[in-house]
């Protein structure tokens, strides 16, 4: 993405350095949402594994299906988790917002 200086109406391309390379704009947020989508892939993996294993440790199936249902179903749920990353980053950040509000108004509203 291209920008253009409105005082002076040069070119200006923004610059990321991540270690000893330099990234443009659009390398720099690429790079970003792998890392959201790789970690959301790999939590909403071992959540839903962790809860088929104990809704399916009941029944009185064969190992290998059960394994391939615990594999399965943690790749559904990670899939799905990691196509959410967008609302997950606005979540999150709502969340923060709300804590702070709530941290100082509490440590305002003790001390009056």
């Amino acid at each position: 993405m291209k920008a253009t200086n409105k005082l002076y109406g040069e070119l200006v391309l923004a610059r990321h350095r991540k270690g000893d390379r330099y990234l443009s704009e659009e390398e720099y947020e690429k790079e970003n949402d792998f890392n959201w989508i790789f970690i959301l892939f790999i939590l909403g993996s071992i959540v839903t594994g962790y809860y088929t294993k104990l809704f399916i440790s009941d029944f009185e199936i064969e190992k290998w299906i059960k394994f391939t249902l615990i594999i399965l179903s943690g790749f559904i749920g990670g899939s799905i988790l990691s196509s959410l990353y967008k609302q997950i980053q606005i979540l999150i950040g709502i969340i923060i917002i709300i804590s702070l509000i709530y941290f100082f108004g509490n440590l305002l509203w003790s001390n009056i």
